[in-house]
């Protein structure tokens, strides 16, 4: 899974599959970008719309949906476990980036203590999240989250 294109805001989405590729394009995106495959049927990621704004998404046996975080200038989706919860990160109307977990219908946001940017990139069956945040004097650190319970 990846994509490919001439620049970044026109990527096309792709799966190679059983030696097969297979185009992933959100329909009227500008352009797609797969980030992560439970399995066939379930694909989640991020696709430019022709205002070239930000949205996640999630392809479920061949039906794309958009996900965005409520109240966000942006979302790109990162990661989803087998039962469904995805992860990601989002900006909010101040320019910050937040992480998050989508679970059950429900988001809670993530924000490392201290840091000025923070981004959940896997959650894994039991619902534990990886990812990084940056500190005001500029360095990026990695973090552990046990399960977030919404």
């Amino acid at each position: 899974m990846g994509f490919v294109g001439s620049d970044f805001f026109h990527g096309h989405g792709y799966l190679f599959r059983q030696g097969r590729f297979t185009f992933i394009d959100f329909p009227g995106a500008l352009g797609t970008f797969p980030t992560m495959v439970i399995d066939s049927r379930r694909i989640v990621g991020a696709y430019f719309d022709t205002n070239a704004t930000l949205h996640g998404f999630m392809l479920r046996n061949g039906e794309f949906s958009t996900i965005n975080f409520p109240d966000s200038t942006d979302t790109w989706i990162t990661g989803i476990n087998p039962r469904g919860d995805s992860v990601g990160f989002y900006h909010s109307k101040d320019g910050n980036m937040h992480g998050f977990v989508l679970s059950k219908g429900n988001f809670v946001s993530i924000d490392f203590p201290g840091a000025v940017s923070t981004v959940a990139n896997g959650i894994d069956p039991e619902g534990d999240v990886v990812g990084f945040y940056a500190t005001p004097d500029g360095h990026t650190h990695g973090y552990f989250l046990a399960e977030i319970s919404d």
